[in-house]
């Protein structure tokens, strides 16, 4: 395979270069404005990727644990974050582990040092004696790009609860 490859390239490199034998002079200037182009190009690359912003995410707190609540309770968590880059934060997802779970996070972008809210609500119906380890992933612009947040606790049946009236 590699060898189909080098002959491969081999032969176009002559197929390139046939024509400029047969007139006696090569044509120089085409392959100087190729190189002078990738030059320019990898400089260009190189110092716009220097100078590139980034977004970062800092959460006040990854983790909650709601303590004890009774099956078919809803709770509901507010994880609070900032962007402390100096590109605006864009989530693209937020997504839980279990469909009992269901993260939202905010549409629009964040600005540098502007705050944001992802909402979590947990659905305890038919959960009655779990202990709750959930994990949620946020998919953003940022480096690394997923950030994991987790929700803790346990789910009580009716008749561990309080007493309902």
């Amino acid at each position: 395979m590699r060898k189909e490859l080098i002959t491969g390239a081999t032969l176009a490199v002559l197929v390139l270069l046939l024509p400029a034998c047969e007139s006696g002079q090569a044509d120089n200037s085409k392959a100087t404005s190729a190189n002078e182009l990738v030059t320019n190009s990898n400089t260009a690359d190189a110092s716009s990727a220097g100078a590139t912003a980034v977004a970062a995410i800092t959460f006040e707190e990854s983790s909650y644990n709601f303590g004890k609540v009774v099956a078919g309770e809803k709770v509901r968590h507010i994880y609070k974050f900032e962007n402390t880059g100096a590109a605006p934060l864009l989530i693209q997802s937020a997504t839980a582990s279990c469909g009992c779970t269901v993260p939202t996070p905010p549409k629009d972008p964040i600005p540098p040092g502007g705050t944001g809210e992802i909402t979590v609500e947990f659905n305890s119906t038919g959960r009655a004696g779990e202990q709750v380890n959930k994990t949620i992933t946020v998919l953003a612009n940022t480096e690394p790009n997923t950030t994991k947040l987790s929700l803790t606790g346990e789910v009580l049946s009716d008749e561990q609860g309080p007493i309902r009236q």
